[in-house]
């Protein structure tokens, strides 16, 4: 029988259920993680509490994240090349990521995700410098800036409320209508509110492959061993410990 364990902190729970090569490699086992309180979302784009932010970011990437010093660093871009006047911002993807519907991300998908995270996300002030999204080529995304932004870069790989990426059909629905899809390590299985939020290991998962990448922060290659995670609304400290 594999091990149940059982965790006080998401914090703690991250850095185990996407394990790097150093972590025990036999996969298998659950985890159960204690929170103190729920969320009354799962939209991705909508959702920016502490709660909510740990129990989804095991299934959503975006664009470019943050590594453990809190340096900005690319996830489901390859890399991000900033025109010399500071105004253009390319992103060659990565190509093969599969959502957890099966379907490949494009640059589509990214252009969808992203005007939907500009109109509805509690951090939506991130993309005030944007002029334009564009799509030129199916693995090719652009954002056009008003204005040169020394800190754009870093707002839009920031974990505090992530513009994460999500297929371009679901980009279209409304606020807390969406489906619970996406690319990252995890999908959805069960959520019921004030009581738990459990996801599942995806296998069809597409992790970075770049030669002399590791995993640091929420970027680099993630491999994931755990079968199940559940996170438990438990409100009393005490009862928590």
């Amino acid at each position: 029988m594999q091990p149940t364990r059982i965790l006080a902190g998401a914090v703690i729970v991250a850095s185990l259920i996407v394990a790097g090569p150093s972590a025990a490699q036999k996969k298998g086992g659950d985890i159960t993680a204690l929170l103190y309180a729920g969320l009354n979302s799962v939209d991705p784009h909508f959702t920016g509490t502490y709660p909510a932010r740990s129990m989804i970011l095991p299934m959503y990437e975006s664009l470019m994240t943050v590594d453990e010093n809190g340096g900005t660093v690319p996830l489901l871009a390859e890399k991000a090349d900033i025109a010399a006047d500071g105004l253009t911002y390319t992103f060659p993807l990565r190509k093969g990521v599969k959502f957890h519907n099966g379907k490949e991300m494009t640059s589509a998908d990214v252009k969808a995700s992203m005007e939907r995270y500009a109109k509805i996300s509690p951090g939506r002030a991130a993309m005030d410098p944007v002029a334009s999204f564009e799509a030129p080529e199916k693995y090719t995304f652009v954002i056009k800036l008003k204005a040169p932004s020394a800190s754009f870069l870093d707002r839009l790989a920031s974990p505090t409320s992530p513009a994460t990426i999500i297929p371009e059909e679901e980009a279209s629905k409304e606020v807390n209508k969406t489906a619970n899809i996406s690319t990252g390590p995890f999908q959805f299985v069960e959520w019921i509110p004030d009581s738990h939020f459990r996801i599942k290991r995806f296998d069809g998962f597409v992790k970075r492959d770049v030669p002399g990448e590791r995993m640091t922060g929420y970027g680099g290659p993630k491999t994931v061993h755990i079968d199940t995670v559940t996170f438990r609304v438990v409100t009393e400290a005490s009862a928590r410990m």
